[in-house]
């Protein structure tokens, strides 16, 4: 009587921890980002020397630190549908983006938070929070 019961219920307990697995996001980091220009997926986050196209530096004590993104913006402009986007340093320091739009023919959205900061969450309007893992 035991093993049917066993065999009875094995399959929905393995269900329910598979679910519950799922869900707490163990692993599985959502990257996606809902704007009003569409859908956006990071592709990658860098701490670079100097702005790609520019040559422009960050000032004295700051980075730059540039958040890469796939996706198709449906006809809307990157830098608008980025306002009052920002990234969270784990020295609790709050940097707004200071451009985004396209850049090597990729869209990207970039901020100078400090120096001394070394890993990053992204936190875009109606969107969770993304942990950022640099590249480089």
């Amino acid at each position: 009587m035991n093993n049917q019961l066993s065999e009875k219920w094995m399959t929905p307990i393995i269900v329910i921890m598979v679910f519950v697995f799922s869900v707490s996001g163990c692993g599985n980091q959502v990257s996606s980002i809902e704007t009003s220009i569409g859908t956006l997926t990071v592709a990658e986050a860098e701490i670079v020397e100097t702005l790609p196209g520019s040559g422009e530096r960050a000032m004295p004590g700051y980075q730059i630190l540039l958040v890469w993104f796939e996706g198709d913006i449906e006809g809307g402009d990157l830098f608008e549908a980025s306002e009052g986007v920002y990234v969270t340093g784990d020295d609790k320091s709050q940097t707004d983006r200071f451009m985004a739009g396209t850049v090597q023919q990729r869209l990207c959205v970039g901020f100078t938070p400090p120096s001394t900061t070394k890993t990053f969450t992204l936190s875009w309007p109606d969107n969770p929070p993304i942990k950022l893992v640099l590249t480089k």
